[in-house]
């Protein structure tokens, strides 16, 4: 019999590509929130992928789901808006009083700022409604795993991060400016994010909070263009600017979580370019529809 699978995630990075990875999993799969313009098209299987529009924080809504024995899991969203903790946590009580029986809050390494220790250290408003986000789910829910995710990249995204901007840039599909700061940041891709989130569905615990990111792929900015050039064969400048990043260096690891969990981390980064190269040839210059 298939469980119940809700993505609190928006119609975005991470909920088309969680839905995207489940869709053929012994899930029945229910997407949840707005929907966005995309720069690309999407189609939806609905016979495996149930895409709820709605405010996800208006409960009256959610009535018509039974959330008992399902498993969900849970994003801030990108929040940075201060009234957003007084609507997650309206959110908690309500699907807490609905007994799931797992959920995974996709938090951030970036409640750590550029603590080198990993101690908390909130810089912006985001980061904060992270680390509360964190801390209702702690109170309300029983079999709770929080995922502080660090820098993530792949495919499906509408709001392009370092790595997908650089392979555009590549690609000749738009220029960006970068700052003049180097950047040093652990990373992971949404593939091997997903593959975690997996195995972390069946982990019983209440509250253990886990880094998520590759070991291998810890990075200067400097670093990836030498990986993107060698891909490519042929070397680009970036534009700079002369801002600096709120957070600078960014560094975690994922040691705690590799001795929960069996698996491999991705080994190749350019296997990773690749992915990002075939999708954006695709979709950007082919046009062609995304399926779920």
């Amino acid at each position: 019999m298939k469980r119940n699978l809700f993505l609190f995630t928006g119609f975005g990075f991470l909920g088309l590509n969680l839905s995207k990875y489940f869709k053929n999993k012994k899930y029945n799969i229910k997407l949840l929130g707005n929907k966005k313009k995309l720069p690309f098209k999407v189609n939806f299987n609905k016979n495996k992928i149930k895409f709820i529009k709605c405010n996800i924080f208006n409960t009256k809504i959610l009535n018509k789901y039974k959330f008992k024995n399902s498993v969900i899991v849970l994003t801030t969203l990108n929040s940075n808006k201060k009234n957003f903790i007084k609507k997650f946590k309206h959110l908690v009580e309500y699907l807490a009083e609905k007994k799931p029986k797992k959920i995974i809050l996709i938090s951030s390494v970036s409640v750590y700022g550029n603590n080198k220790k990993n101690k908390i250290s909130t810089l912006n408003q985001y980061a904060k409604n992270c680390h509360n986000a964190e801390y209702i789910s702690k109170v309300n829910f029983k079999n709770l795993t929080i995922l502080r995710l660090a820098n993530i990249f792949g495919i499906l995204r509408k709001k392009p991060g370092s790595i997908e901007k650089i392979t555009m840039q590549y690609l000749l599909l738009k220029k960006y400016k970068f700052f003049k700061y180097d950047t040093f940041r652990s990373y992971i891709s949404i593939d091997e994010f997903c593959l975690i989130l997996e195995k972390m569905i069946n982990v019983k615990e209440k509250g253990i909070i886990y880094n998520v990111s590759n070991n291998k792929f810890i990075f200067k900015l400097k670093e990836i263009l030498k990986f993107y050039q060698n891909y490519y064969g042929k070397k680009i400048i970036l534009t700079r600017n002369n801002s600096s990043p709120l957070i600078k260096k960014s560094i975690i690891n994922n040691n705690k979580l590799l001795k929960k969990i069996n698996y491999r981390q991705f080994k190749s980064f350019d296997k990773e370019i690749s992915k990002l190269d075939i999708f954006y040839k695709k979709y950007y210059l082919q046009k062609k529809i995304f399926n779920l």
